[in-house]
């Protein structure tokens, strides 16, 4: 199970991720991502906001301040540091 968090699949859901946060621009949950991103998300599962919020999670805790991700009250997420539009 840990080489599918090294693929393509976990890669691409945070970078989707990552773009509907940044047009976000506000925190959000996993399930406002997944209806945000509609069918840009690669995952086939039954509960697609579980498999954001688990990657999500996953990201910070092994990647600590270098993820781009940053849990801000229990069960939102938003960029640590948000790109600012020039």
């Amino acid at each position: 199970m840990a080489d599918h968090h090294r693929g393509r699949s976990y890669s691409t859901t945070l970078a989707i991720a990552e773009s509907v946060l940044r047009a976000a621009g506000e925190p959000l949950t996993a399930r406002q991502i997944v209806d945000r991103a509609g069918d840009d998300l690669p995952t086939r599962a039954t509960s697609p906001s579980s498999v954001v919020h688990r990657d999500l999670a996953m990201d910070i805790k092994r990647r600590g301040d270098a993820s781009p991700f940053c849990r801000v009250a229990p069960g939102f997420f938003t960029l640590r540091a948000p790109e600012i539009a020039s």
